[in-house]
């Protein structure tokens, strides 16, 4: 697999990834930080380019609290 973008849907989440050709049966890893603005509920998207046949959406959902 090489995975070559790893897009987050706002500048509020900071994206990072592996950058080499991960090898079947191997590991790599794609990270997202989100850097909450404010309190409450969020939903947040990371879209993901690679080699592969579908490019996944991933979703961050979750609630800041103080």
């Amino acid at each position: 697999l090489i995975v070559t973008s790893v897009t987050a849907s706002c500048g509020c989440t900071v994206t990072n990834y592996s950058k080499d050709p991960i090898a079947p049966g191997a590991n790599g890893y794609i990270k997202a930080t989100f850097d909450a603005g404010k309190l409450g509920a969020f939903v947040k998207t990371v879209t993901v380019q690679s080699n592969a046949n579908e490019n996944p959406v991933l979703t961050l959902k979750g609630t800041v609290v103080e």
